[in-house]
């Protein structure tokens, strides 16, 4: 009786992983998030936004800095440039792992 369960709690939970994985695939692409350049510190590896809605973390539009992980280059952005960028979670602090002017 136990293996036949195990089994079958071995099943379910493949089939949940699957239907996550399917989930994940459906809604695949970066979450690019729109703003614009406030303030480049470039020698603390920081950059202060005025960013829309942050979906990852349900964090409303707002201006706020940003620590940036070191393969993110600022040197080229300027005050009232139009970026996009994405942000990833890092010891409960929001970091911005990829940044681009907006097109």
């Amino acid at each position: 009786m136990w293996h036949s369960n195990s089994r079958l709690l071995a099943l379910v939970k493949l089939l949940a992983l699957s239907a996550g994985l399917m989930v994940s695939v459906a809604h695949a692409g970066p979450p690019w998030i729109a703003a614009k350049v406030v303030k480049v510190e470039a020698d603390k590896s920081r950059v202060v936004l005025d960013h829309q809605r942050i979906e990852l973390v349900k964090m409303d539009a707002m201006t706020m800095p940003f620590k940036v992980l070191p393969g993110v280059k600022l040197d080229g952005f300027k005050p009232g440039d139009k970026v996009r960028f994405m942000v990833e979670l890092k010891n409960d602090h929001l970091v911005i792992d990829a940044m681009e002017l907006a097109k």
